[in-house]
């Protein structure tokens, strides 16, 4: 990714802030237990979102902040 979503992320990071919900992580292809198009987003080890993509859906980091 060429990093155009890196204050996307900050402002969403800071929203979630207000609601308690510090530094969530997002895990994408970085977790050996994931398929390719899956990811979720934690808070402490605690699943927030969890989302598996269409095959025929493209991805985008966006999407995913979202």
């Amino acid at each position: 990714m060429d990093g155009s979503f890196v204050k996307l992320v900050s402002d969403l990071r800071l929203s979630l802030s207000m609601d308690g919900i510090l530094m969530p992580i997002v895990r994408l292809r970085d977790w050996i237990k994931l398929k390719p198009k899956e990811f979720m987003i934690l808070a402490y080890d605690n699943i927030l979102y969890h989302e598996i993509i269409p095959e025929d859906q493209p991805v985008s980091a966006e999407y995913i902040i979202q």
